[in-house]
């Protein structure tokens, strides 16, 4: 007879963990939207040990997932933004296809793929290398859209594509940017679409707020101010990324006066850049300086470009 009774008690046993998890879980990410809506740093910290909590209980959930990414950039936490998304970088992942193309026989992949992540040049390294094709990360990025953009939020591209710019990676950030907002205008097309005077209303029926809230997470732009905001941002990196593609084909050519004149737009411009990128600019600069005889000036910009180096190792 108990053996009987036993598989109903504990499916009974398990539909009941679920809910307490469920009801958890709910608490945890109301809880943290009351915090987040301060806008408060501490409040916003605190916001994050409970989102964390959540993730713990359910790993994929999606508004979960997209209020921690938000969080830690309301915090400046550009690294763990970029940590926590890495997947989505598409210089990343035009390395790490390199390297599996290469050799595809390493089991832990994921560790790998974290340790590859570097975000800041090292010492024996020299950045003017670093480039990357637009056009490359382009169809790297559009290449799997299609399978993932009715599965995962679009909000990964534009918060990705804001770290990104902050910690330097240009090329990246104008690519993600771009891509979330083809993303975000295509889906709200579609929703637009579907939409019609006689469609029924979510709010005509007794769906409590927490469980509608979990249903549909909101999907970025949020409003039209957060829209113009990522509009702006696309733009001025687009403006600095033609400046700095000026000055480097004429420090190529050997214009050094010409490369000194775009690098100058760059360093000495209203709107200011993320300093990872001026710290390449000021590189390239005292270079141009040092070929025209300007001595002086190269070694003032040998040691500025020294110093925003130092500030971005030691996270400052």
């Amino acid at each position: 007879m108990n053996a009987s009774t036993s598989p109903c008690l504990s499916m009974n046993e398990k539909k009941h963990w679920w809910l307490s998890n469920r009801k958890i879980v709910d608490k945890y990410i109301k809880d943290a939207r009351s915090l987040i809506a301060s806008q408060e740093q501490s409040e916003i910290a605190a916001a994050l040990k409970l989102l964390d909590a959540a993730l713990a209980l359910s790993p994929r959930l999606e508004v979960a997932l997209e209020l921690k990414a938000r969080s830690l950039l309301c915090l400046r936490r550009f690294k763990d933004v970029a940590d926590m998304l890495q997947d989505y970088i598409p210089s990343l992942k035009i390395a790490n296809d390199d390297s599996g193309s290469i050799s595809s026989s390493d089991s832990s992949s994921q560790q790998l793929s974290r340790e590859r992540v570097k975000l800041l040049p090292s010492d024996n390294s020299d950045p003017s290398f670093k480039c990357f094709s637009v056009s490359d990360l382009k169809k790297k990025v559009m290449a799997g859209l299609c399978k993932n953009c009715d599965k995962e939020g679009q909000w990964r591209y534009l918060i990705l594509g804001q770290a990104c710019c902050h910690l330097g990676l240009m090329e990246d950030a104008m690519v993600l940017l771009q891509t979330g907002k083809r993303l975000t205008t295509a889906a709200f097309r579609r929703q637009s679409i579907s939409w019609s005077e006689d469609s029924f209303s979510l709010s005509n029926f007794p769906i409590s707020s927490d469980i509608s809230t979990l249903i549909a997470p909101p999907t970025p732009p949020r409003n039209v101010a957060e829209s113009e905001s990522v509009t702006q941002l696309l733009a001025h990196i687009k403006l600095l990324l033609r400046r700095r593609t000026a000055a480097l084909a004429a420090l190529d050519a050997g214009l050094y006066s010409e490369a000194i004149r775009h690098f100058n737009k760059i360093l000495e411009g209203r709107r200011g850049a993320p300093q990872g990128f001026l710290a390449e600019c000021y590189m390239h600069r005292a270079y141009a300086y040092k070929a025209s005889g300007r001595i002086a000036e190269s070694i003032a910009d040998c040691n500025k470009t020294l110093a925003l180096r130092t500030r971005l190792h030691s996270g400052a």
